[in-house]
């Protein structure tokens, strides 16, 4: 019966590793019951514009700090620092470089100097 131990291995693989977000304080998904559905849709909006406005130089900066901001959540909230601290070094590795986050170009200049 090949088949009965390769289920038993599936059972005891989920059993180990549950594939559902488990949060440590369930009371909450109670107390916020409407704004988990309105976040959810925001996420998906701003995953799904992303590409539109992080090339964009005048949105970039915003952006940038929206798509952060939202991996810092999913990290706290989730559970998941490892891969929310990975996306954002991605993320600033690959759009922050060309932000001008000093008012005065010359004056950072400097400082870099």
């Amino acid at each position: 019966m090949p088949g009965k131990r390769l289920v038993g291995w599936f059972e005891s693989l989920a059993r180990a590793h549950p594939a559902t977000f488990q949060p440590d304080c369930p009371e909450i998904l109670i107390r916020l019951k409407y704004l988990f559905p309105v976040a959810g849709i925001a996420i998906c909006l701003l995953e799904i514009s992303y590409p539109v406005f992080i090339w964009n130089r005048r949105t970039r900066g915003i952006w940038l700090m929206c798509i952060c901001a939202m991996h810092v959540a999913i990290g706290l909230t989730m559970g998941m620092y490892l891969f929310a601290s990975i996306m954002i070094v991605l993320n600033v590795a690959a759009f922050g470089p060309g932000l001008r986050l000093a008012r005065n170009e010359t004056l950072a200049r400097a400082a870099l100097s």
